[in-house]
């Protein structure tokens, strides 16, 4: 035993040499800003002002979906809404180019003087975040102080970085060369990002994990009905993550014509009374329904199960219903329990075979020759 362990009453195995010499003579504290929680404790702590009762000020936000869902089109009216109350906002785009941009705020019905006034538009911008990128960055925004400021998309700027976004370490280096711009700044940041089609029903876009562990808000969006020029449009944007907890966290929005117009309200999220939308679950109960379109071939417990089901519907279920339904749907072959041992919970995932088939009813009539 090192004699740090015996210090600090430790038992085990000797600690390295060079790690025992760090905690012991090197230099202690020089990286290390301790910050007493008691004063912040007692001081009030407010609900934040939300801009369109969707976004954080001096949060990082990022809008996820599919291609050609209406991503670009949600952040063009949550900056045109803040360029109408006189504020100015900021866009870094590689994806739609000034062509699609400028007639998407023409749809809006947007005012080119306040557009031109307050609209601080960067198309293709040549960053390759290094340490001069971003300080040309930084000096912009602060010059500007935006409200919000949009990158569309995360997946542009993590290519520049020469980053992966399946790669943990690449991912959280993107989101914390952005943070600042919101901490520190004060401004709302917001990024679009791509997930996959075989995503649609997961609280992650597509990649790494760490594109949901790294954000204060993350949001999904759904085109129910996608819209286009000649068609109206229905889409449900649902919170996935919310660190400060203030956000309703589903919307449905319905999108008119002439001009674009986005109409919100609060819903509810996508809802499967009765097995609605839920193949195999038609005639179930509706919390039973909904367990059963979360489950999957992944074993998991129940907590993680109503965790499923809170992202995708908005709201989970109490332990014993959840615990009810689930022995349900193992009675009837829909649902499968592992047992982990003494002590420890049960796993449920979709059987291996799906439920047994029902019995034919007995043939009535003629048989056919």
């Amino acid at each position: 035993m090192s004699e740090l362990d015996k210090a600090l009453g430790l038992g085990g195995a000797d600690w390295p040499a060079d790690v025992e010499e760090s905690y012991t003579n090197g230099d202690q504290g020089s990286r290390l800003h301790r910050i007493d929680l008691g004063d912040l404790v007692e001081k009030p702590h407010e609900r934040p002002k939300l801009h369109m009762e969707t976004i954080y000020p001096a949060k990082l936000q990022v809008v996820g979906g599919e291609p050609g869902h209406g991503k670009s089109t949600v952040l063009a009216w949550w900056l045109l809404r803040a360029i109408d109350r006189g504020h100015n906002v900021a866009l870094f785009d590689w994806e739609a180019g000034a062509d699609h941009t400028s007639d998407l705020l023409q749809s809006m019905g947007a005012d080119q003087a306040q557009v031109s006034k307050h609209l601080h538009y960067y198309p293709y911008p040549d960053l390759h975040w290094t340490p001069p990128d971003v300080a040309e960055v930084a000096a912009e925004l602060r010059g500007l102080k935006p409200v919000i400021t949009g990158f569309d998309s995360s997946i542009a700027i993590l290519s520049a970085m020469g980053g992966n976004e399946n790669n943990p370490a690449d991912v959280r280096r993107m989101w914390t060369t952005l943070a600042p711009i919101a901490r520190r700044l004060g401004c709302a940041v917001i990024a679009t990002d791509h997930s996959g089609k075989d995503a649609a029903e997961s609280r992650y876009n597509r990649g790494s994990t760490d594109k949901l562990a790294a954000v204060d808000v993350s949001w999904k969006l759904n085109a129910v009905e996608q819209f286009s020029r000649h068609r109206d449009g229905h889409l449900e944007l649902s919170c996935t993550k919310d660190r400060p907890g203030w956000l309703h966290w589903h919307w449905d929005i319905h999108v008119t014509r002439d001009p674009l117009t986005l109409h919100w309200a609060q819903g509810e999220g996508r809802r499967a009374a009765a097995g609605e939308d839920i193949p195999g679950a038609e005639g179930m109960p509706p919390a039973r329904a909904k367990l059963y379109a979360v489950l999957n071939t992944e074993p998991v417990t129940v907590e993680r199960l109503v965790d499923r089901m809170r992202a995708r519907f908005g709201h989970g279920l109490k332990r014993q219903t959840a615990s009810t339904e689930l022995n349900e749907l193992a009675r009837t072959g829909h649902a499968e329990r592992y047992e982990q041992g003494t002590g420890l919970p049960a796993l449920w995932a979709v059987p291996a075979w799906g439920p047994e088939p029902t019995e034919p009813e007995p043939a009535t009539g003629p048989v056919p020759g």
